[in-house]
C-alpha cells in the first residue's frame, strides 16, 4: 500500500498494477481502479493527506495571512493541474474545517488501533 502520487508513474508504466484505491471514491487519474470499499471491505477509507499546521501561539493575523496565501497558491491553475495530474486531490478549506477533519481522523484511527489491540510498551 502506498500513496498514489509516487506510485502513479509505476502504474502508468505497467511495472505495478493497482488493485484498489483507499479513498471513498475512485481516483480521477485511475478511474478503472475500484475503491477498497467497492472491492469487498465496505466502509474502508484510509487517506493520506497533507496540511500546514502552526504552533498554537502563532498570532491570528499571521495565521490568517498564511492561510490566505496558501489558498491563493492552491487556486493557481498550473498548481491545481499539476497536483491533480500527479494523483493529488486539492481540497483546501478553512482552518476550522481542517481542525474538524483532523479531529475526525484522530477518532477514527484511535478506534482502529484499539480494535487491532495495538499496545505500546
Amino acid at each position: 500500500m502506498n500513496n498514489i502520487v509516487p506510485t502513479l508513474p509505476h502504474v502508468r508504466s505497467g511495472r505495478v498494477r493497482a488493485l484498489a484505491v483507499s479513498g471513498p471514491l475512485r481516483s480521477p487519474v485511475l478511474p478503472e481502479v475500484p475503491t477498497v470499499a467497492a472491492s469487498g471491505l465496505p466502509g474502508y477509507e484510509a487517506l493520506q493527506w497533507y496540511g500546514v499546521l502552526l504552533p498554537a501561539k502563532v498570532p491570528a493575523p499571521i495565521a490568517a495571512l498564511l492561510h490566505r496565501e496558501i489558498t491563493a497558491v492552491l487556486q493557481i491553475p498550473l498548481v491545481r493541474t499539476r497536483l491533480t495530474e500527479e494523483g493529488g486531490d486539492v481540497v483546501g478549506g478553512t482552518p476550522g474545517e481542517f481542525a474538524d477533519f483532523i479531529a475526525r481522523e484522530t477518532v477514527k484511527w484511535v478506534q482502529v488501533v484499539k480494535a487491532a489491540g495495538v499496545k505500546v510498551e
